[in-house]
């Protein structure tokens, strides 16, 4: 008996004329078998004719593949049917066309398609026979909807009676056969089977005649926007957890003991349980599951392996045994090696891309992206409103987004902040840049698979992603961007809403916490403030973070941030449950010291926003519980303030919750004269900042700013308006630290006689004129001559109003809009008259600010604080006067000057936190001659960091370091090759130390800190090297490290750190190419100097290092232009203009 073997791709047929004489041959049977098929469908081949036409084209494929003639097209039925398929097929021009019976993917029943779907129509009866559509799946339509799909599975001829006897399975009325057949006495009884849709689709079409065969096209539907459920069964990319480190140690890191990580398994999707998308990786070669389909976005091993060709798996075997179909986009199987291709056994199913398909009630398009050379990748849409697209870099040719309204996208979770980006568009974009893609696009939900090494545990990565997100303006609600683990799973319901792990995804119960409406500066001036009233609550304004405690929900949250911080405080949420139940407290946030201290608050902050879960630090954490919004299920967030004080009263504390009690923390007053004492009194109470008067329970609702609260804080605080802002530069690579930003700011307007005083005498740079006409250009420099002013300075805003300047703020990473408010604060607000031409006073003033930083974008406000505030800030600071440049002789230096001792602290300009305590360290650092073997081409340091563990990611390393954890690419010409004998001088600046390297040469029998030692003593000049910053923790380091060593990359030497003297520092003269350093220990003692010569050998610029004698180097601050710069520029950053003198 002669067959057709569908499942042998004709691609596969010998070479040459055996081959091609096959291909003719099968070409002859497959047409002489589908003419038997259209008679009776038990006849010819055994295949439904849908494969006789998919066959067909493939054997006319292989045909022009290998320039042989293709037949000319004779009218035959499997020409205009394949038609459909392919334009490969040719047909006849002037052949009639065969009927929508060949073409036909659908049944059209009037008012009878919902008894099937309701499961009350049974049996279909027809006038006439339709063999050829038997066992075809077809869409049914009628009453409006696409109800799902129906197979018809055998005829059976009846009589008129037999019609009348079966009427209560088949439903047809006498009426509507009266009407529909009326002469018929023989009809066609068909048994069917009915899979129906979960959500129904709308039908827009509307066929002639009661059962009609026809063709169903995306025009004619409109599909619901029903549920889609999702489980996420896979969310690893291609990596390992935990990581196999080349030395062969465990990885010690929190990230690679992650539970989360460790059961990660290769990325898969499955929908409705029963449509898996991926899922089909190596990692599960035996999976369990049992799809009705599979969809591939492209054939790398973490997706598609256990298919390939050759690999042994269950899983595999299990879909080819029951033909289940496995759908891919036709340009994912053009892979190249060492991608393998899909076992031929497969049912594999080819879509062009962006054509849309249908499984289980379910449409899907792919989407090509890139991603990769060897595995080309497709995204995968969903219903038209769910998008998978776990493996991306970018769109390839055109995103789904400009034409699909995307309520959930699913993406790659390879990176964090930074693609991965490779020749030839090969990588992965960054979950941050795919965060603000999606955000720009409208998209609801963001929600990522596919994990790489992100090097942060679950639920560190997943905080970092929410933050950034909010911070930077793409979700303010953080529950719409998640990073997924396995087992994670949901639903997208109709109204775009999730439904996730049975519970709908929403921010968690949150109240708006009150803010203070009045700020005042001066205790007096409190009960002056309209509608005060006594009793009034006066409460030290404690320096922490705003947070928001639910006992019900288990939270605690940010006020300030806007996000969840349970995971800094694992084993005090369990603390909650001492607290009442179904209760809203808020409360400060505050870090104490071992003895109990309050510390400022950004040790607090530190913590919550830093990435490590600290258990000492979490201990020493405190929640200062100051109001209550719900107690016991019951909202009291508009009872006056002293019922909810009796609230708190009757609450007992825990070790780390603490109620504010009447007393130590505040008191009640009923007198101004109370009132001013207890604002002084909450003032100076540790860890205070200021007071807070609180005297009646009204709420402002727009902006929760209270009109019965008040606050006054220890230093002066300002409302700014931002005119414009600057990303700070490195300074080392010169380019722009896009995470922080320098605001320039003002206040005001001025109004009345002064604005146009102002305007008009003020000195350059020291107003600003806004105009709500247009937008200038942005402000570069308030030295600009004042005919230019508002072309060069570019001013922005409101209708020719006059600001006063006050400057540029300190960095900042909070983010805030030009045009927005920032509250700054300020150790002094400085006021200075403005002057007429003729020099004399005009009664208005100009303002400037000394070091003014940044605390908070205050979003409730949108106009500054007005000039008024200024002159009462002003008021407070003690007075300085429009004085000449400090002037210090070379004599008068002479004469008050001690010999290794600084001048006065008031001649310096860099003032360092440490206050004259800052601490140094001398260490010597010498290889002890042991050397260990790694893998070629591993790089294992860098200056300021050892590596402490190490692995390979495909070709990239990955070094953790101590201190800071680090991630670089590394090559051979980045390592420092020499490494011998040295001494590390470190100094404390602030956060960090600076220091340098010194390596003189070293005679045998001697150590390095014997030449050190012996240059010190005797003035003598050594030469350095500028070392990165490093942690503080290297004050007190001794012990073993691994170097590079004079072998080269792929060897380290064991190298021993001993500490060989200890002092402290006071800084002197700060230039750039002179830094003069007061030191006090046993060795270093005195004044010593680093600045910048010519080196006599390679006449390029060197540091160099002296204790100089009385009269060398003497640094006057004010002729040496002290310009406390205090950090080191780098020896490969020197130029030749730095070796000139600081008189310079």
């Amino acid at each position: 008996m002669i067959k057709v073997r569908f499942d042998v791709p004709p691609s596969r047929f010998p070479k040459g004329d055996k081959g091609n004489k096959r291909l003719y041959f099968e070409y002859m049977l497959l047409r002489h078998s589908f003419a038997q098929k259209l008679k009776d469908p038990k006849k010819g081949l055994k295949a439904s004719l849908e494969e006789h036409a998919k066959y067909y084209i493939l054997i006319l494929e292989e045909m022009k593949r290998r320039g042989l003639k293709i037949p000319k097209p004779t009218g035959h039925p499997i020409e205009r049917y394949a038609r459909q398929f392919s334009d490969v097929v040719p047909v006849k021009k002037n052949m009639s066309e065969l009927g929508h019976i060949l073409k036909a993917n659908a049944v059209y029943l009037v008012s009878h398609a919902k008894e099937v779907y309701n499961g009350t129509k049974t049996l279909w009866v027809t006038k006439k026979p339709y063999p050829n559509m038997l066992k075809k799946p077809l869409y049914l339509a009628g009453d409006g909807k696409v109800w799902g799909k129906v197979i018809l599975l055998s005829i059976t001829p009846i009589s008129l009676k037999e019609f009348k006897e079966l009427r209560a399975l088949h439903r047809v009325t006498e009426e509507e056969r009266k009407k529909w057949w009326p002469k018929a006495k023989k009809f066609y009884a068909y048994s069917f089977r009915f899979e129906k849709f979960k959500e129904p689709w709308t039908f827009l079409g509307l066929p002639k005649g009661p059962q009609v065969f026809f063709t169903l096209t995306d025009k004619m539907v409109k599909k619901s926007s029903g549920s889609i459920h999702f489980e996420f069964i896979g969310t690893k990319g291609d990596v390992e957890f935990p990581p196999k480190l080349t030395s062969g140690e465990p990885c010690r890191a929190d990230w690679c003991k992650d539970p989360v990580n460790l059961k990660r398994k290769h990325s898969g999707l499955l929908i409705d349980n029963s449509i898996l998308i991926d899922g089909c990786g190596l990692d599960w070669e035996d999976s369990k599951i049992k799809p009705k389909a599979v969809l591939l976005t492209h054939l790398h091993p973490d997706h598609a392996g256990a298919l390939w060709e050759g690999q042994e798996s269950s899983f595999k075997e299990y879909l080819i045994k029951n033909r289940i179909p496995v759908h891919v986009w036709k340009g994912s199987l053009e892979i190249s090696k060492p991608v393998k291709p899909l076992d031929k056994r497969l049912r594999v199913l080819k879509h062009q891309s962006r054509s849309r398909f249908t499984i289980q009630g379910h449409t899907f398009r792919f989407f090509p992206v890139y991603h990769s050379k060897v595995a080309p990748c497709a995204a995968v849409l969903i219903d038209e409103r769910m998008l998978y697209n776990p493996d991306f870099l970018a769109w390839k040719g055109g995103n789904p987004f400009k034409d699909y309204k995307i309520d959930l996208y699913i993406g790659d979770g390879s990176c964090m902040k930074v693609d991965i980006k490779r020749p030839e568009k090969v990588g992965h974009m960054s979950m941050v840049n795919q965060v603000q893609m999606c955000s720009k696009a409208g998209v609801k939900h963001v929600k990522f698979t596919h994990v790489g090494h992100l090097y942060q545990t679950h639920e560190e990565a997943k905080e970092t992603l929410r933050i950034i997100a909010r911070s930077k303006g793409y979700y303010e609600d953080p529950d719409k961007v998640y990073i997924a683990e396995d087992g994670d799973y949901g639903e997208l319901l109709p109204d775009g809403s999730i439904k996730w792990k049975g519970k709908t995804i929403e921010k968690k119960s949150f109240y708006k916490p009150n803010k203070p409406y009045w700020r005042e500066f001066e205790p007096e001036k409190v009960a002056d403030i309209p509608g005060f009233t006594f009793p009034a609550k006066v409460v030290m304004k404690i320096d922490g973070m705003r947070i928001q405690i639910n006992t019900k929900e288990k939270t605690l949250r940010s006020e300030d941030e806007g996000y969840h911080k349970e995971n800094k405080f694992k084993k005090i949420i369990r603390e909650l449950e001492q607290l009442p139940e179904d209760s809203v407290f808020d409360a400060e946030g505050i870090m104490v010291s071992e003895d109990g201290e309050p510390l400022h608050r950004t040790s607090f902050i530190g913590y919550v926003n830093g990435k490590d879960y600290e258990p000492d630090k979490e201990d020493r954490c405190r929640f200062m519980i100051f109001d209550v919004y719900r107690y016991k299920g019951k909202d009291v967030v508009n009872l006056p303030f002293q019922e909810r004080l009796e609230i708190l009263k009757n609450i007992k504390d825990t070790e780390h919750f603490k109620i504010l009690r009447e007393g130590k923390h505040y008191r009640i007053v009923k007198s101004k004269s109370d009132l001013v004492k207890a604002i002084k009194w909450a003032s100076e109470l540790p860890g205070s900042e200021g007071a807070m008067i609180i005297w009646d329970k009204k709420i402002e609702t727009a902006t929760n700013q209270n009109k019965a609260w008040c606050k006054i804080k220890k230093y002066k605080e300002i409302d700014c308006l931002v005119i414009d802002r600057t990303h700070p530069k490195h300074k080392d690579t010169g380019e722009e630290i896009k995470t922080v930003w320098n605001y320039m700011i003002a206040a005001g307007p001025y109004e009345g006689r002064c604005a146009e005083i102002a305007k008009k005498y003020a000195p350059r740079g020291k107003v600003v004129i806004k105009s709500e006409s247009k937008t200038l250009p942005a402000v570069k420099s308030f030295d600009e001559a004042r005919e230019s002013f508002l072309e060069a300075q570019g001013v922005i805003v409101k209708g020719q109003k006059v600001y006063a300047y006050l400057g540029r703020t300190f960095n900042t990473k909070i983010t805030a809009p030009v045009g927005g408010i920032i509250r700054v604060v300020t150790p002094e607000v400085n006021k200075y008259p403005i002057l007429d031409k003729n020099g004399k006073e005009t009664g208005c003033y100009y303002y400037g600010v000394f070091q003014p930083r940044v605390v908070e974008y205050v979003h409730e406000k949108n106009v500054p604080d007005r000039i008024e505030v200024l002159d009462r800030l002003a008021s407070l600071t003690l007075p300085r006067g429009v004085s000449k440049a400090k002037t210090l002789t070379h004599e008068e230096y002479l004469r008050i000057r001690e010999e290794g001792k600084p001048l006065p602290p008031e001649y310096y300009k860099f003032k360092p936190p440490c206050n004259g305590k800052c601490r140094g360290v001398v260490q010597r650092h010498w290889p002890t001659g042991k050397i260990v073997e790694v893998e070629k081409g591993e790089i294992l340091a860098r200056e300021g960091y050892i590596a402490k563990a190490y692995w390979w990611e495909g070709n990239e390393l990955v070094v953790e370091f101590t201190g800071p954890e680090v991630k670089k690419d590394f090559n051979a010409d980045s390592i420092v090759l020499k490494f011998r004998d040295h001494i590390d001088v470190r100094l404390e600046k602030n956060k960090e130390l600076i220091g340098f390297t010194v390596h003189p040469p070293i005679p045998a029998g001697k150590t390095s800190w014997d030449v050190f030692k012996e240059r010190i003593e005797e003035g003598e000049k050594s030469q350095m090297t500028i070392k990165y910053p490093h942690p503080k923790s290297w004050l007190t380091y001794e012990g073993e490290l691994l170097f590079p060593t004079l072998h080269g990359g792929h060897r380290l030497s064991v190298a021993k750190i001993k500490i060989m003297d200890k002092f402290t520092v006071k800084y002197g003269v700060q230039r750039r190419n002179l830094h003069e350093y007061f030191l006090d220990g046993n060795t270093l003692k005195g004044r010593f100097v680093l600045r910048v010569i010519l080196s006599p050998s390679t006449k390029k610029p060197i540091w160099i290092f002296v204790r100089p004698k009385n009269a060398q180097y003497p640094l006057n601050p004010v002729e040496h232009k002290d310009e406390g710069y205090v950090d080191l520029i780098r020896n490969d950053k020197l130029t030749p203009e730095m070796v000139e003198s600081p008189r310079e």
